[in-house]
C-alpha cells in the first residue's frame, strides 16, 4: 500500500517537473529574445503602419518569447548607416534605402535606374524576380526577409513646366540616381536625406523635388511646393534586412514565423504607400498644388537620357570588374520594364 500510494506521488511529481520544462521550454518561462528594429523616417511615414503589423504579429505569434523595440526617425541609426548597421550588429532590423548608399551596392543600383516602372508592385515583382535569379553577392551577410519597391517617383516643382527642358539650371533635390537622372536632363542636382527637404526648400536652397507623392504630406513638402508631373522616373528600392548571427540564434520556429510575417508585408507595404500617396495628392491640392501627368513629349525627352544612365552604370562596373554580371541584370530589368509584368 505505500509503495502504490510512493509510485502514485512519484509520478505525479514526474508529470509536474514534465509540464514545468515543457512549459520552460516553448511557453511563457522560455527566455525572451529582444530584438532592436531601426528606421530613419518618422512614424508619419506609410512604413510604420507595417512595422506595426511586423511587430505586433510576431509577438503574437511566438507568444511573447520575441519583444521587439522600434527606433523611428534615425534615433538609433541613420538612413545612410542602416544596412551597415545591421550588418555590424548595431541594430538588428532595418529597411535601408540603397539609394542613399550606391556605391555599397554597385549591381543592385540598377534598380534605382529609371526604367519607366509604373507601379509599386511592378517594381516589388522586378526585384523578387531579378535577386532570385542573379542573388548579387553585395547582399551577402545578412537576412533579407523582404524586398520592395516604392510608387514610382515623380518630379515635384516651385514653378510651372511645359517641357523637361524648364529643368534646366534647375535645382533638385535627389539622391542616388536621381542625382544622374536630373544631371543628365540639364537640371542642378542637390543630394539631400529627405529630413532636410523642408528646409531646403523653404530657403531656396533647391527648386524642387523628386519624390514618391506621400513625401507631399509626410514631409508637408506640400506647402512650398506648385506642381507635381507624373513622370514615373524611377521606383525607390527597399530591404527589409536583419543581422545574419541574430537571425542564425533563432529557433527554427521563430524563424518560420519571422518569414511568415514577412511575406505578409510586402502587399501590405504596397497597399499603405499607395493610400498614402492619395493623402499627399489631397493634402497637395489643399495647399494649391496642381497635378499633372507628363506629356508624350515630356517622356520623349525623358527617354532620351535612359540610355546614358545605362551607360553609366555599366562603366562604373567595369572599374569593378563587373561589368558582365551587371550587363545580364541591367538586361533582365530592361526586359521587364518592356513586359506585361510592368503595370
Amino acid at each position: 500500500m505505500k509503495i502504490t500510494v510512493i509510485c502514485k506521488r512519484s509520478l505525479s511529481l514526474l508529470t509536474m517537473i514534465s509540464v514545468v520544462m515543457l512549459t520552460w521550454t516553448s511557453g511563457s518561462y522560455a527566455k525572451t529574445i529582444k530584438l532592436n528594429y531601426s528606421w530613419f523616417a518618422p512614424n508619419s511615414e506609410a512604413h510604420y503602419q507595417v512595422v506595426q503589423y511586423f511587430i505586433k504579429e510576431i509577438e503574437e505569434r511566438t507568444q511573447g518569447r520575441v519583444k521587439i523595440t522600434y527606433f523611428p526617425a534615425g534615433s538609433l541609426v541613420g538612413g545612410q548607416q542602416a544596412y551597415d548597421a545591421v550588418l555590424k550588429g548595431i541594430t538588428d532590423i532595418d529597411f535601408p534605402v540603397l539609394a542613399y548608399t550606391p556605391a555599397r551596392f554597385p549591381v543592385c543600383f540598377a534598380w534605382d535606374l529609371p526604367l519607366g516602372i509604373k507601379s509599386s508592385a511592378a517594381a516589388t515583382r522586378m526585384m523578387i524576380e531579378s535577386y532570385e535569379k542573379f542573388k548579387p553577392k553585395e547582399l551577402d551577410g545578412v537576412k533579407i526577409l523582404y524586398l520592395w519597391g516604392s510608387p514610382p517617383c515623380q518630379l515635384q516643382v516651385k514653378k510651372e513646366m511645359t517641357s523637361m527642358k524648364d529643368i534646366v539650371g534647375r535645382k533638385i533635390r535627389c539622391t542616388g540616381i536621381t542625382a544622374e537622372f536630373i544631371r543628365a536632363l540639364g537640371g542642378t542636382p542637390v543630394s539631400l536625406p529627405m529630413s532636410g527637404a523642408y528646409e531646403a526648400l523653404q530657403k531656396g536652397v533647391v527648386e524642387g523635388t523628386i519624390n514618391s507623392t506621400n513625401a507631399l504630406k509626410v514631409f508637408k513638402l506640400g506647402e512650398l511646393l506648385g506642381y507635381e508631373y507624373e513622370i514615373n522616373a524611377l521606383t525607390v528600392p527597399f530591404i527589409c534586412v536583419m543581422n545574419q548571427k541574430k537571425w542564425q540564434a533563432l529557433p527554427a520556429d521563430i524563424q518560420n514565423i519571422i518569414s511568415e510575417v514577412s511575406q505578409e508585408c510586402i502587399p501590405l507595404e504596397t497597399k499603405v504607400w499607395n493610400e498614402s500617396s492619395l493623402e499627399g495628392r489631397v493634402f497637395g491640392e489643399e495647399k494649391g498644388m496642381q497635378f499633372f501627368k507628363a506629356t508624350p513629349e515630356m517622356f520623349k525627352e525623358i527617354e532620351t537620357v535612359q540610355p546614358v544612365l545605362y551607360q553609366n552604370y555599366l562603366d562604373n562596373l567595369k572599374k569593378l570588374g563587373l561589368e558582365k554580371e551587371g550587363k545580364a541584370f541591367l538586361d533582365y530589368l530592361i526586359a521587364f520594364s518592356k513586359s506585361d509584368k510592368n503595370k
